[in-house]
């Protein structure tokens, strides 16, 4: 084995330690006294469908579906962006929010950086008969106010308001090329007078663009997330927490520590993870541990007793307490250390490799994932 973990190794343990804040699991717990190891086993077996299940409950709300019909107006007239644009809509407005996913060559003109969110402010409303929006440009003065249906293009029940009260960014630029981030994002959505949606986004960076400090909460239906991060200049931590209906569903707490790195020829710097260490919690489940990554990438040849001897990972019941399993690494063919894997050892004694259990929950979540961008960015 190389002195680089395996990428499908990598896979397993990222997964472990942070799909609690992706996803959501509605395991409940046991409402006996004592909890078996069958039924511990029967509660991660049942982790794929129920993380779909909340999936799609949350893409197929009222809010997701008035931000597709949104976008399919913006199609056929987008008075935020300048024409032409060769982009969807949704690319549009996905790279400006989200320019992680994609950096966004900055759109300059006039003076104005950026979006011009102060160039743009007024209310827009859709005209049904004419196919294009009304606009009253400096009313409000304040804020972006788009009125629109979700009925499609040729209603006139113009039942939901999406409401950009502040939106900022910050210009960068190296060698090839210039790009815009978020710093601030305050909107909320309204179908038919009822909250649908919520965003609050505050975001600094550093010189080159990457972020310093975030602090993030969204509400879609009756899903809030929150998150918070921060880079110490030797850690990154990361908290955050899932609501459902004002019940806790998810919390994190995650510190991954590291080096920074000069490239001697090109003097560039990177960032080199060391130690992973914290939680997750969805539901009945917790997964806690560290990862030795430093001394890990220090080993020539790395074996099963260097991973077990730098990966410390346990599965617990919350918030009860009571462990489920022990994670340990095996050669599933014996002798042969590229198949290392991860593996379940429960309180009984019994065990299963790690990816009978996670391995479906990862590709349906692939899927989604997949199905989610061809949805809504139209790739």
């Amino acid at each position: 084995m190389s002195n680089q973990i395996s990428m499908q190794m990598k896979k397993y343990l990222f997964f472990l330690l942070i799909i609690g804040l992706i996803v959501t699991s509605y395991s409940c717990t046991n409402d006996k006294d004592e909890v078996t190891a069958e039924e511990d086993k029967e509660m991660l077996m049942g982790l794929s469908t129920e993380v779909i299940g909340d999936l799609d409950e949350m893409a197929g709300c009222e809010g997701m579906n008035g931000l597709m019909a949104l976008m399919d107006l913006m199609e056929i007239q987008d008075p935020l962006f300048a024409p032409p644009q060769k982009s969807t809509a949704a690319k549009r407005y996905r790279e400006l929010l989200f320019p992680l996913l994609g950096k966004k060559s900055s759109e300059k003109s006039a003076g104005v950086t950026g979006f011009g969110f102060g160039e743009k402010v007024g209310t827009y409303t859709w005209n049904a008969e004419h196919q294009g929006w009304h606009i009253q440009q400096n009313n409000p003065p304040d804020k972006i106010v788009i009125v629109y249906p979700t009925g499609g293009p040729a209603s006139q029940d113009n039942n939901a308001t999406l409401t950009l009260h502040e939106l900022s960014s910050q210009a960068f630029e190296d060698q090839w090329d210039t790009w815009e981030q978020p710093t601030r994002l305050r909107a909320d959505l309204f179908v038919d007078d009822v909250k649908e949606i919520e965003v609050d986004l505050s975001v600094s960076y550093d010189l080159e663009g990457e972020p310093l400090e975030a602090n993030i909460y969204v509400m879609i239906a009756a899903f809030e997330f929150s998150i918070s991060f921060e880079d110490t200049g030797s850690m990154f931590k990361v908290a955050g927490s899932l609501k459902f209906d004002d019940k806790d569903i998810v919390s994190a707490d995650l510190k991954a520590s590291y080096v920074v790195e000069i490239d001697d020829r090109w003097g560039d710097e990177s960032k080199e993870l060391t130690f992973l260490e914290g939680y997750i919690q969805f539901r009945a489940l917790k997964i806690s541990g560290t990862v030795n990554i430093a001394a890990l990438e220090e080993i020539d040849e790395v074996n099963v007793d260097d991973l077990n001897a730098n990966v410390n990972l346990v599965l617990e019941r919350h918030p009860r307490g009571g462990k489920i399993a022990d994670v340990v690494f095996v050669e599933v063919v014996e002798g042969d250390p590229e198949t290392i894997e991860p593996m379940l050892v429960f309180r009984d004694g019994s065990t299963a490799l790690a990816r009978d259990f996670f391995q479906p929950v990862i590709e349906e979540l692939e899927a989604w994932v997949q199905q989610m961008i061809e949805d809504f960015a139209g790739e």
